[in-house]
């Protein structure tokens, strides 16, 4: 029964990793596009600011996607 609602459980995660990723990628994009106006308006650290809390809500979003995988494999080897 506990293996079942693994997967389920973990998409919740996977779905939220994804989101983020989204967004980093999004926001990533949208600065080189406009590289322009964020080098006239002297913006670079502010957008590599706002990158980096992108990053470290992926990274936190990852971390928790990767528990329940080890969880899952202790109960198969179990």
């Amino acid at each position: 029964m506990l293996l079942a609602c693994l997967p389920a459980f973990r998409n919740k995660f996977r779905t939220a990793m994804n989101k983020i990723d989204n967004e980093a990628g999004s926001k990533a994009i949208d600065s080189l596009i406009n590289y322009e106006t964020v080098k006239y308006f002297n913006n670079e650290k502010f957008e590599s600011e706002q990158y980096d809390k992108y990053l470290s809500a992926y990274e936190h979003a990852s971390l928790k996607t990767q528990v329940p995988n080890r969880c899952h494999a202790v109960h198969v080897l179990a």
